[in-house]
């Protein structure tokens, strides 16, 4: 189905702190350990999906900015070695966006992002690149993967000239901000989580009820398919055709700050591999069950035959037609 995958978006270096618990407001906490990460939603969706099609023909670029700092050096550097092509990164005269991440003994986690570069993806930069990245791909079959961590009117200039390409629009609206009422139809598939769907749709989906409320409600908005990311619970696919719920995977979580990149990463993955609706979600909540069994950001997000061996481990965890 895709050829090619651009994903438009922000880079960050992650500062982790390991905690007993999520301190509450005004309480200090002494923090069981520390480490740095490369992160940021976009750059995490790239390497996500560039693990996953190392051994495929097709190719994965990134589009942002960083910083002419070393941290911009190193996450640069770090999407080559993962097999992201980075012509499409541009410098900014910021510092290179910064997120720090809290995470207590369960897995749970709490963010602060500090955009940096990230808030400098304007809107003439986000027209320019999509069009110049159209030149170099006139007739390839692109998905174009778009997060909410840039500003927002570039975002929605991004899409709106991808589409105008005739290419494939998955966004995730993270973190939820307002979008132009007219955007929505030009998505092709939306992936809000829990939060994300309440805010956007007034519905708290934890029950195939209330998904299917949510969804009905992004689709009246007008885009054409819903996913809904809910964690420990799985996850819920609809369009006009299908209903599809499909269980969480079993793993011991230890970080879970970017499992809802790699799920999106991996849905991309599988329609472009042609493969089904309901086979798409179970793969992707495999790759994102997979990444939180490791520390940091990226370190855990899987290749595909990794993915293929946790699908087979456990064949009972199948999406269920609603």
């Amino acid at each position: 189905m895709f050829d090619s995958f651009l994903v438009v978006g922000s880079i960050n270096i992650d500062y982790n702190v390991r905690v007993p618990h999520l301190p509450n407001p005004g309480e200090t906490l002494t923090g069981k350990s520390f480490s740095r990460a490369f992160g940021g939603k976009g750059a995490n969706q790239a390497v996500s999906l560039a693990r996953l099609l190392r051994e495929s023909k097709e190719k994965v670029f990134f589009a942002g900015k960083v910083g002419t700092d070393d941290d911009g050096k190193n996450a640069r550097e770090n999407l080559k070695i993962n097999g992201v092509s980075t012509q499409f990164i541009s410098n900014s005269e910021n510092h290179t966006g910064m997120a720090l991440i809290e995470i207590d003994d369960v897995a749970n986690n709490r963010i602060v992002v500090v955009p940096g570069a990230n808030g400098d993806c304007d809107e003439n930069w986000a027209v320019a690149t999509i069009q110049n990245y159209c030149k170099l791909k006139p007739s390839i079959k692109t998905c174009f993967l778009f997060q909410l961590e840039i500003p927002i009117a570039s975002v929605e200039a991004a899409i709106r000239t991808a589409k105008d390409s005739g290419g494939t629009i998955i966004l995730d609206p993270a973190p939820a901000v307002p979008i132009e009422k007219k955007l929505w139809s030009l998505i092709d598939v939306v992936t809000p989580n829990q939060s994300e769907a309440q805010l956007y749709t007034g519905v708290f989906p934890k029950t195939n009820d209330s998904a299917q409320k949510a969804a009905l409600k992004f689709a009246h908005m007008g885009t054409q398919a819903v996913i809904i990311k809910a964690g420990a619970i799985g996850s819920w696919y609809f369009d006009e055709k299908e209903q599809w719920f499909c269980p969480a995977f079993t793993v011991k979580a230890l970080d879970t700050t970017a499992a809802g990149d790699v799920f999106n990463a991996a849905f991309a993955a599988a329609r472009g591999k042609d493969m089904s609706a309901s086979d798409s979600l179970r793969f992707a909540n495999a790759a994102a069950a997979i990444s939180i069994t490791g520390e940091g950001a990226q370190s855990a997000m899987p290749g595909y035959d990794t993915v293929k061996e946790l699908l087979q481990a456990q064949p009972k965890i199948v999406p269920r037609q609603l």
